[in-house]
């Protein structure tokens, strides 16, 4: 069972996760690291009672005993506060990541292929690790970095307030220098993971189109598009990596002319007497010590910076809204099983797909949908599904709108098979069981592999039903559109939805997925893309779209005698399988 959709902005989950189940993790890393900072400030401080007790033997060996005392418990301290920190922000960043991953399956269809899986799948992956930043550094480090400063500065204040005036104003001209890289930092690394997300885009696709690029010897052209790509990457990247590069050398600048003043300095304090040796060794000791959380301000904000980005990022992807549903899981089961009135489905450029379609599809039965490329024959199928659509007009399954039904409801009636004939990695018993509660027995997947011919050649393989997909064995064409078809034939839905079914199909095979089609048809409703004359002559009724719109339907007979239109795809498309026999209809025409 999953979590419900979380969509509030990602600082408020971030938040939650570290209240909830981290939150000792983190204030535990966040004592441990204030035990580490009192350490290291108290450092000096047991210096100057050292350099003070030099004439003392008694007091010597108890400062020499407090500096190992402080040295080893600080770094004890320290240590353990970055094992506690790294648990917590690992922790987080994988659940944050697995709600993304929830949620970006949830969302339609259509915006994800708007967004593009490349960018998805960046801002899910790199994104979410650079957010650990945030944590790491806004939640532990900045803090107790920002107390070290204070603490020190104070302390600083009250051994020579003139030593530290030179101080203050040397770190503040390197300060506003590294301010400025800062703001610039933000904006190159806002503009490199966007390329970098457009690039993961592209590539993806390049590899999902890895045949056809080899096919037409276009590995060299996509390869020279990708790394246009990939170069505006690293020139926004180096852009960033040249600023941050500059923020060390910058504090070190502040901090050797601060030494270099407060030497100068020392040396009129010192032969005045307003200034002792041991408060000089320790003003000294801290003025090193001030450069490490400075660093850590100032490198860090640039780290910051890129996990601000990303959380924007994420931000925007967590916004996009997720598929929505209504409540109703229907139980009775009225005729017709489909039914579309006026609807409209449109592109996301605005375009229309479909338009006003109107007509049934019976609780049993084989509904036939033909047309023309570019018809919208599959996007009504899609419709019917509520992968997309309708955006005008209504569609009803069992007479009950598809926008008022519960969506794992829905999507347990319909079954789709799409004419990707698409296939998830694992073996081929978790193909055939994808979204089963309880996977059915190995006799009825052997069954639904039988009626579609495709049990000897399972048996075949090397581990056979547990054979892993792409690894031992690759499918044909034709193997992987019968497999989605037992796969449908499996899930028992009231209404099966199938795209082109027979495209890949040699004549055999085909007639042996007819009477599964027609055994099916006997108990359910069938729609199926045809675009063979035997799948249509076999059709209860049939469905004519052309520009979106339904021209006509009715019966195979009905529509040649009638619909001029029907005659001409049936003697231009709709071709008989090589291995049939001619039919009435084409001795007639």
């Amino acid at each position: 069972m999953t979590d419900p959709v979380d969509d509030r902005p990602v600082r408020l989950r971030v938040l939650r996760s570290v209240a909830s189940g981290r939150r000792r993790f983190v204030l535990g890393a966040a004592l441990l690291a204030t035990l580490a900072t009192g350490c290291t400030v108290a450092l000096p401080l047991a210096v100057r009672s050292l350099v003070n007790g030099l004439s003392e033997p008694g007091s010597l060996v108890a400062s020499a005993g407090l500096l190992a005392v402080l040295a080893l418990v600080g770094a004890f301290a320290s240590g353990a506060s970055a094992a506690l920190l790294g648990h917590a922000t690992e922790s987080m960043v994988r659940e944050l990541r697995m709600r993304m991953i929830r949620h970006t399956l949830r969302l339609p269809v259509p915006l994800v292929r708007r967004w593009g899986a490349g960018d998805l799948v960046t801002r899910t992956v790199a994104d979410v690790a650079n957010l650990r930043s945030v944590v790491e550094l806004g939640v532990v480090q900045f803090p107790t970095a920002v107390m070290q400063v204070l603490v020190t500065v104070g302390v600083m204040a009250y051994l020579d307030p003139v030593l530290l005036g030179i101080t203050v104003g040397c770190f503040a001209v390197a300060g506003g220098a590294v301010s400025l890289m800062l703001r610039s930092i933000r904006r190159h690394a806002g503009h490199q993971q966007g390329i970098i997300g457009g690039l993961a885009t592209d590539y993806t696709a390049a590899l999902d189109a890895l045949v056809t690029l080899k096919a037409s010897r276009a590995e060299v052209q996509t390869a020279a598009g990708l790394d246009h790509s990939a170069e505006r990457g690293m020139i926004a990247a180096q852009s960033m990596a040249k600023l941050q590069s500059l923020i060390s050398p910058v504090m070190q600048f502040g901090q050797q002319a601060a030494m270099i003043g407060v030497v100068l300095g020392s040396g009129v304090r010192l032969s005045t007497g307003a200034l002792g040796i041991a408060d000089f060794a320790a003003f000294l000791l801290y003025l090193l010590q001030l450069v490490g959380p400075l660093t850590i301000l100032g490198m860090g904000a640039g780290r910051l910076q890129m996990g601000l980005t990303a959380r924007r990022r994420v931000d925007e992807l967590m916004a996009l809204p997720a598929e929505s549903g209504g409540t109703a899981r229907p139980q009775a089961r009225a005729r017709p099983a489909l039914e579309f009135r006026r609807a409209g489905v449109v592109h996301p450029d605005g375009s229309p797909a479909l338009r006003e379609v109107t007509f049934t599809a019976p609780r049993v039965g084989l509904t036939a949908v033909v047309g023309p490329s570019g018809a919208g024959k599959t996007t009504l199928l899609h419709a019917a599904d509520r992968l997309t659509g309708p955006h005008t007009g209504a569609i009803l399954l069992h007479g009950v709108d598809l926008a008022e039904w519960d969506l794992a409801a829905l999507r347990q009636t319909v079954s789709l098979v799409d004419q990707d004939c698409t296939l998830v990695r694992g073996t081929v018993r978790a193909n055939l069981v994808l979204g089963h509660p309880e996977p059915p027995p190995d006799e009825e997947l052997e069954l639904a592999l039988e009626r579609v011919g495709l049990a000897r050649e399972i048996a075949a393989l090397p581990a056979g039903l547990d054979t892993a997909l792409g690894s031992s064995a690759a499918l044909s064409g034709g193997q992987r559109q019968r497999l989605t078809i037992a796969r449908a034939l499996l899930r028992r839905s009231d209404v099966v939805l199938l795209d082109e079914p027979t495209s890949a199909l040699d004549g055999g095979n085909e007639r042996m997925l007819r009477v599964a089609l027609r055994t099916l048809a006997a108990s359910a409703c069938v729609v199926v893309v045809a675009h063979r004359l035997s799948t249509v002559h076999d059709a209860d009724r049939i469905v004519l779209l052309d520009g979106g719109t339904v021209v006509d339907v009715g019966t195979h007979d009905e529509l040649v005698h009638r619909c001029p239109a029907y005659r001409e795809l049936v003697l231009g498309q709709l071709m008989p399988a090589w291995d049939e026999e001619p039919t009435p209809l084409d001795s007639s025409l």
